[in-house]
């Protein structure tokens, strides 16, 4: 996920039931809430057009310099 699989709040691929419990965490415990925001506020800089527009051309690299 966006914010990594180390992530408290992170969900796996179909698990419809982990998904359920994180919901009602994030509207159980405001305390969940706060560090689900921080943690997005930290990663926030790896999604702006200029950070996302290098990883592709990253990844076209790398991907062209294997043939």
């Amino acid at each position: 996920g966006m914010l990594g699989a180390g992530c408290a709040c992170f969900v796996g691929p179909g698990d419809a039931a982990a998904l359920a419990g994180r919901l009602v965490q994030a509207l159980e415990d405001p305390r969940a809430v706060a560090r689900l925001r921080e943690a997005c506020a930290r990663r926030r800089p790896l999604f702006r057009p200029e950070a996302e527009a290098r990883a592709v051309r990253a990844l076209a690299a790398r991907l062209t310099a294997r043939r």
